[in-house]
């Protein structure tokens, strides 16, 4: 641990920390960049976040983590460069919060990390910490036609060799949501609209179904057995289960205890 050097907060150090958090996270659904304006609100001038509370560790003078340490216990932030000793740098870290913790009272500690780095948790479960099922977090999609086109603008490649005329005719949708979405698809060109056009295959479903498949937390085979999606002619459900494999968003759902309240 000789390498690593750990310090409180300083002044000029909320660029570095802004700067390593949107670095680490990028990869992770639901990312949203942080801006300084945002980190110093939602960490640094958070009630229970005194100076003191921030950790910083140091490797060969670049911040390589920090934790932002509320005195309630809520750990708002916990942030590495995965290009260091992982278990090194969280067990410094978690170590010396709970110190700091036990000094100004806090009851417990809690906080958030992502659930599916194994090396991770087990560091956390040596150092007393034990697993949690999370909160539930409901997702919404206000806008279908500019959400579809975003993801097919980054599932392009993939969508190279796919050819089809869909129109989605939504069931139940409120007012602000289009009741049609036309997609085009042309060797990876996709072309949306919000209206009823000529078609060669037809998706009736409803807009909780349809952000439950494109986010992954439902199976199309799951809601075409029971009724809530519906296929015309059916002999294209492959083709339409296909392209929606193909746009499914796949990646890891994270987000710290600072987006939080």
């Amino acid at each position: 641990m000789e390498e690593y050097s750990l310090r409180t907060y300083e002044e000029g150090d909320a660029v570095e920390l802004t700067g390593l958090f949107n670095e680490v996270y990028k990869g992770y659904a639901g990312f949203v960049p942080k801006t300084l304006e945002y980190w110093l609100w939602s960490c640094l001038d958070r009630p229970d976040v005194e100076k003191e509370g921030i950790m910083v560790v140091a490797y060969g003078g670049k911040i390589v983590a920090y934790a932002v340490v509320g005195k309630t216990g809520n750990i708002w932030e916990l942030c590495f460069d995965h290009a260091h000793k992982r278990e090194a740098l969280v067990s410094l870290i978690l170590e010396n919060a709970t110190e700091y913790l036990i000094r100004v009272g806090a009851d417990s500690v809690t906080l958030n990390l992502p659930s599916e780095d194994t090396a991770l948790r087990e560091t956390c479960e040596k150092l007393g910490f034990f697993e949690v099922p999370p909160d539930t977090m409901f997702l919404s999609v206000l806008d279908f036609e500019q959400f579809l086109q975003l993801l097919s603008c980054a599932k392009k490649e993939k969508l190279m060799d796919f050819n089809e005329d869909f129109l989605i005719k939504f069931k139940g949708a409120p007012f602000w949501i289009s009741p049609y979405v036309a997609i085009k698809i042309e060797n990876g060109r996709t072309k949306i609209e919000d209206r009823n056009t000529p078609h060669k295959v037809l998706i009736e479903t409803d807009p909780t179904t349809l952000t439950s498949i494109l986010f992954g937390t439902a199976k199309p085979l799951w809601a075409l057995l029971r009724f809530r999606l519906k296929i015309y002619p059916l002999r294209k459900f492959r083709t339409v289960l296909k392209w929606f494999s193909l746009l499914r968003l796949n990646d890891p759902w994270f987000f710290p205890k600072s987006d939080c309240g």
